[in-house]
């Protein structure tokens, strides 16, 4: 029988949820004002790389939506479609009536493009 979840060691840790890719910024919304009055952008970003799973290597491709707020829109709005970021955040859906998540960005890197052989 298992003990119950308030003597579980990680009952008390606070919850995690933070996120970082390295990724391509594949599609970028115009910027825009939420009902607040606060800088919003929507993005779509593109990571692609082989990662190890149980031991066998695996190609890893996926598209996620980021929106990014405040600060962060003002400068992700300024980034070329195409460009290769290192990007920071959380998960949250991306609707409040939807499942899906998307990146939250609270901070990004520009990285210089991959080099082809």
């Amino acid at each position: 029988m298992s003990a119950p979840a308030d003597d579980h060691p990680e009952a008390s840790a606070p919850a995690q949820n933070h996120l970082e890719l390295t990724a391509i910024l594949s599609e970028r919304e115009t910027l825009r004002y939420n009902l607040s009055g606060v800088p919003v952008v929507e993005c779509v970003l593109t990571h692609e790389s082989i990662l190890s799973e149980a031991g066998i290597d695996r190609r890893v491709n996926l598209r996620i939506q980021a929106v990014a707020i405040g600060d962060v829109a003002h400068r992700l709005v300024e980034i070329d479609p195409g460009t290769r970021l290192s990007i920071s955040g959380f998960l949250a859906q991306a609707r409040k009536a939807e499942i899906t998540p998307a990146l939250a960005a609270v901070a990004f890197v520009v990285r210089p493009p991959l080099e082809t052989p």
